[in-house]
Formats: C-alpha cells, sequence, structure tokens
C-alpha cells in the first residue's frame, strides 16, 4: 500500500491516482507524519454496492427486513420494489 503526504499528493494527484488505477490498492495520506486519509481506486461495477455499504441507513433497513423475514413478515417483492423506486426518484438530483 502506498504511503503518501499531503505535500507530495497536492503537488502529483495525477501520478499518485494512475498509480491507484495500476495497483488497485488503495493510498494512505499522511499529514504532519499521522494518518489522515485514504483514496482508493473505484470499479465502476461495484460502486453502487459500495456506497449502500457505507450508508448507515441502508443498513439499517436491511436488518429490518431480516428480522421481518424471519418471523414470517415479509413484503411481496414488486410491492417491495415499487417502494424502492418511488424512494429512488425522489432522492434522485435534478
Amino acid at each position: 500500500m502506498q504511503v503518501v503526504n499531503l505535500r507530495e499528493l497536492r503537488r502529483d494527484l495525477a501520478e499518485v491516482l494512475e498509480g491507484l488505477m495500476i495497483s488497485g490498492r488503495p493510498a494512505l495520506i499522511t499529514r504532519s507524519g499521522r494518518l489522515v486519509a485514504m483514496i482508493a481506486p473505484v470499479d465502476e461495477a461495484d460502486l453502487g454496492g459500495h456506497l449502500l455499504g457505507q450508508s448507515q441507513r441502508f443498513l439499517a433497513t436491511l436488518r429490518q427486513a431480516d428480522e421481518r423475514a424471519e418471523r414470517g413478515a415479509g413484503v411481496e417483492a414488486e410491492r417491495a420494489l415499487g417502494a424502492a423506486r418511488k424512494r429512488a426518484r425522489r432522492a434522485a438530483p435534478g
């Protein structure tokens, strides 16, 4: 894993990003010797899953759905998909 200080990142951003894309591995960013961030390459095919996996609201909803399913209190797939599409339209920018 590459370690880059903030000054180097500012100066060589394009080179650091190219290295991420080639290696497929993240880079750690330091400031005054302390870790402050991590940047990682993105696979467009996995982006949606990654973003959803970072959403606490989505994860809480997923846990609730699992609990309901275990109790046999599920929802029909078409009804659930319709509700999800409706929420997505409301949340979409523009």
